[in-house]
């Protein structure tokens, strides 16, 4: 009933369209109830570009003193949200590290478990000598990731994590 957007990075699986835009190049999918998957790419700004349109954003947010404006509306009339009411769930990549060592699984599983995050898929991988805890969640909204790699890096770990878009 509504339009929603999402804009953030993202681990996608090899195989995914959006895994072969790179350099100046955009991608975007889109999907909704009566299309399938649709996926358009085509050539972008590029960095620097990017980079200067980012920072001029930045600057008009941090100078500007109005109030924004109200929502935009669809061509049938109906609001179009800006980000989404509730935040969209989906599978996170994430990425546990140590400096004093291997990491030990039971800790993030732990750190995550009490956030409300599933892991479903896991595996340790070796990146410059250092041990590396990998894993899949399951889909939860961005809050909870929050949670639970602040949770993690208070028992001492470094856990990245990436929003992972995966078939469904």
């Amino acid at each position: 009933d509504r339009a929603r957007g999402y804009v953030a990075p993202a681990f996608v699986p090899a195989s995914h369209p959006l895994a072969g835009v790179a350099d100046a190049q955009n991608g975007v999918r889109l999907e909704g109830d009566t299309i399938a998957d649709l996926f358009l790419a085509g050539p972008g700004a590029g960095g620097i570009p990017t980079a200067a349109s980012l920072l001029d954003d930045l600057v008009e947010l941090a100078t500007t003193t109005h109030a924004p404006s109200a929502p935009r509306q669809s061509a049938t009339g109906t609001p179009c949200a800006v980000g989404p009411e509730q935040p969209i769930e989906s599978a996170w990549m994430a990425a546990a590290s140590s400096t004093a060592g291997p990491v030990a699984r039971s800790i993030v599983v732990e750190a995550f478990a009490t956030a409300g995050v599933g892991v479903e898929r896991s595996l340790e991988i070796d990146e410059a000598g250092t041990p590396v805890w990998l894993c899949l969640t399951a889909p939860c909204a961005p809050e909870a990731i929050r949670l639970a790699t602040s949770r993690a890096a208070r028992a001492g770990l470094l856990v990245r994590s990436f929003r992972a878009l995966t078939h469904r």
